[in-house]
Order: structure tokens, then C-alpha cells, then sequence
């Protein structure tokens, strides 16, 4: 199909974020370290907030206030990480389409 024949929604979309890509690549390897995941996310500080608030929220049930991403990455684990990355890259790549 050529670019002229697609709908209006495929010219104007925007790639997924680099940060969701290499979470996703990482999350979903056998090399998947806490370490390397707490310093990737860190590089983006709009991500970092979005860890740190599901973290903190009620739904996890955790007393203590959490400060810091390595705490945040070990209280959800990689499949809710996973779950995290996939739905703020798709409401950032949604909202782009608007």
C-alpha cells in the first residue's frame, strides 16, 4: 500500500518512545539486571515519576513511602514493569495521534 493510500492515522503517528523500546527489549531478556533497569529508567524523568507514583499507590499495598526507582523496580517486579512500559508508551502514542 502507498503512503498516499494509507489512512490519515499512519502519517501522523509518532514512533514509540526510545525509553518504552529499550525497557522492552531488556525486560523481555535473560539479562534483565535490576541495576541496569534502575539506570535506564532514570534517564527519563517523566517515566521515573510514572514508577514512582503506580509504586506508591494503594494498589500495591505498601506502608512506607517509596523514594528511590531500584526500590520502585523491586516492589513491581518485571511483568508489572512490563505491563507499566507498555501502557504509558501507548497512552503517549495515542495521545500523539490526536
Amino acid at each position: 500500500m502507498a503512503v498516499a493510500e494509507r489512512p490519515w492515522a499512519f502519517k501522523t503517528l509518532q514512533p514509540l518512545p526510545p525509553i518504552a523500546a529499550r525497557l522492552m527489549r531488556i525486560v523481555s531478556s535473560e539479562e534483565a539486571s535490576l541495576q541496569r533497569l534502575s539506570t535506564l529508567v532514570r534517564t527519563d524523568s517523566a517515566f521515573s515519576a510514572e514508577v514512582l507514583r503506580v509504586a506508591n499507590s494503594p494498589l500495591l499495598g505498601c506502608r512506607n513511602r517509596i523514594d528511590s526507582i531500584r526500590h520502585a523496580l523491586t516492589m513491581l517486579g518485571l511483568e508489572k514493569l512490563k505491563s507499566l512500559v507498555m501502557a504509558v508508551a501507548l497512552r503517549d502514542f495515542l495521545s500523539s495521534a490526536l
